[in-house]
């Protein structure tokens, strides 16, 4: 059985990938990885952002957005928002393991 890093692990991790220390993980079936999240955040985040957690897959597709360019999304962010996406996420302001 695999073991589930913890929190410090996780973050610690997102930050050497953003330094280009780790490479991103490379085997998906679909997309990208934008977002690597600790368990016991994400049940917060979905409380900040509920539309994480909708049925409708638009609304959660634009909610994991909102997250992805929000400053609450920076920590885990596997890499660094481009100038770009600060400027937007001022003016308003995926994994989980």
């Amino acid at each position: 059985m695999r073991r589930t890093p913890n929190r410090a692990q996780i973050l610690e991790a997102n930050n050497r990938i953003r330094r280009g220390n780790t490479p991103l993980p490379t085997k998906l079936d679909e997309g990208y990885v934008a977002l690597r999240i600790p368990t016991d955040d994400y049940k917060v985040l979905r409380v900040l952002f509920p539309d994480l957690e909708s049925e409708d897959p638009q609304i959660r597709l634009k909610a994991w957005k909102a997250l992805e360019a929000s400053e609450v999304g920076d920590k885990y962010r596997v890499q660094e928002r481009s100038p770009l996406q600060v400027k937007r996420s001022n003016n308003h302001g995926i994994i989980v393991k």
